[in-house]
């Protein structure tokens, strides 16, 4: 049996974890300690957005860089980027949760373009190059790159003691930035919730869980998992 509230450690962009904490809170019914250590921040390219594209949104972070919608269409990647991209002015088609299953449904639907991606420089998957293959028109355009940070000592300290310590990994390269960041020794027992299974590839922990819808609810699940199996066993 370990300890009851075991650390929440969030190497998100600052924005992004503390919405993430807020609703760990809400949804896991305790309040765990929590240290948001981010290990990227955004850093905006100043690329202007042509104001008469569909757009499609696979990030917040685009959403937030592409200026006001205008009433333009744009298809977003979930539920947390389309309600970005609402608030923005754009007319908003939401997609079921991933990338790749967000251009399956532009491609079923025939959807007209031409559509322009617009997505931070790292991309797990070639979204306009996967609809230019299906005959449907499309570009990127790159708003945003992630910047890497060290891991603070706050979190440094967090790993580097005995204790349970929930790790929340939202992309592979994410974890792999954990994994290159973690201490040595890293002391903690590591509990990881990862969002796909190619981010559980990316890092070693003394347990995963991955997260049965590739979303923040989906994540949340797989902490909850996490957190009954650490008191099951």
């Amino acid at each position: 049996m370990t300890e009851p509230f075991p650390a929440l450690l969030l190497t998100r962009p600052e924005p992004a974890a503390r919405r993430f904490a807020a609703l760990c809170r809400e949804r896991l019914g305790r309040d765990l300690p929590v240290v948001i250590a981010p290990l990227t921040e955004i850093a905006p390219t100043g690329a202007q957005v042509p104001p008469d594209r569909r757009v499609i949104f696979t990030s917040e972070n685009a959403v937030a860089l592409a200026g006001p919608g205008a009433g333009r269409m744009a298809w977003c990647v979930g539920p947390r980027t389309a309600r970005a991209a609402r608030d923005s002015g754009f007319q908003v088609i939401e997609g079921p949760g991933d990338a790749a299953a967000l251009a399956a449904r532009i491609i079923a639907d025939r959807s007209p373009g031409p559509f322009l991606h617009l997505r931070g420089a790292e991309s797990a998957f070639p979204l306009a190059q996967n609809l230019r293959q299906a005959g449907i028109a499309a570009d990127e355009l790159v708003l945003y790159r992630q910047r890497n940070l060290p891991l603070t000592e706050q979190a440094r300290a967090l790993l580097s003691r005995p204790g349970t310590v929930l790790v929340p990994v939202f992309s592979p390269r994410s974890a792999e930035r954990l994994a290159a960041a973690l201490p040595r020794p890293t002391a903690a027992r590591l509990l990881v919730a990862a969002i796909s299974p190619a981010a559980a590839r990316a890092i070693t922990a003394t347990r995963i869980a991955i997260a049965p819808r590739p979303d923040a609810d989906g994540v949340l699940t797989a902490l909850r998992q996490l957190i009954a199996d650490d008191h099951a066993g």
